[in-house]
């Protein structure tokens, strides 16, 4: 079935359009506390318990169809990096994908300039990275100098230079020492930062979100009016993936004792229903930014059911 997938790799690749939001991160407030656990369940416990509350300590909390990871809106972003290393993904017979990302913009508005890694693996377990950068509305960019593997260790800063609209974008795979550097142009907002791991969209629907098992985010760190920060000094708030019966799929950590640091866990709840076509055809999958919902920040514990 999919004697020419690295050929329809490469037309996917080039029509990516918005790892941003795909779908707009519907991040939205979670319910009232009643009692905490102390630690988050396990996916063997999370099969039988339902209703958990899950405590907040020092950041608010979101939920989002889409995201998983960190943000932050409080101030004016000029800069924003992070290190991670690419999933080993595994297959459920079915095409599924994930992206990993750093950016700034696309929570409070419509404008976002990011980059970062995704994974697509086909029914029958083939596994292609490729790393990406994109400025909404264009297009993404695949950066196909590049090459990227699973289990390597990337970084990637996004910082704006100079001149307001002149951004330079690196990302280094640090395992071979290759880095790609590009200078674009580019209008943003500033108006947010974000760490992410995402379940990827062809525009209209929120595709399935690959078994990355467990991703660990490092370094952390971002300018925010004018002062090098860290994910946390960043008045960051964590954004949780729900799929529609707000079952947990990817839940980020608490943030490291350095403030920089988190990991983001995959839960075995179904992110959504398998969809044939693009299993017959993964060059139809692409990401399409529509915008972005609206949010609400809150600092009390949230009700999640696993």
């Amino acid at each position: 079935m999919f004697e020419s997938f690295d050929t329809v790799w490469k037309l996917f690749i080039a029509s990516l359009a918005s790892a941003a939001i795909t779908l707009a991160p519907t991040v939205t407030p979670t319910l009232t506390p009643t009692q905490i656990p102390t630690a988050i369940p396990t996916q063997q416990t999370q099969q039988t318990q339902t209703d958990t509350i899950r405590a907040v300590n020092e950041v608010s909390a979101a939920t989002s169809k889409n995201w998983s990871g960190y943000a932050s809106t409080n101030g004016s972003f000029t800069s924003v990096s992070g290190t991670w290393t690419i999933p080993l993904v595994s297959e459920s017979g079915h095409t599924s994908s994930d992206a990993t990302w750093v950016g700034i913009g696309g929570i409070k508005s419509t404008d976002i300039i990011q980059a970062g890694t995704q994974n697509i693996i086909s029914s029958s377990g083939q596994i292609i990275s490729s790393p990406f950068y994109e400025m909404l509305p264009d297009n993404a960019v695949a950066v196909t100098s590049l090459q990227i593997k699973p289990g390597d260790s990337i970084t990637v800063n996004i910082i704006q230079q100079s001149h307001t609209n002149q951004w330079q974008i690196s990302i280094r795979n640090n395992t071979t020492s290759q880095m790609y550097i590009a200078t674009v142009t580019y209008s943003s907002s500033l108006s947010s930062a974000e760490w992410i791991e995402e379940a990827p969209s062809n525009g209209t629907n929120i595709l399935p979100l690959d078994n990355f098992s467990s991703l660990q985010l490092t370094g952390g760190s971002a300018t925010q009016n004018n002062v090098s920060t860290t994910i946390s000094g960043s008045g960051s708030f964590e954004i949780t993936m729900v799929n529609s019966s707000d079952q947990v799929i990817s839940i980020p950590s608490t943030l490291g004792s350095d403030g920089a640091s988190f990991s983001v866990s995959r839960s075995n709840a179904t992110s959504t229903a398998p969809n044939p076509q693009f299993d017959q055809n993964p060059s139809g999958w692409r990401r399409r930014g529509t915008g972005v919902g609206q949010y609400t920040r809150t600092s009390q514990a949230r009700r999640v059911r696993y």
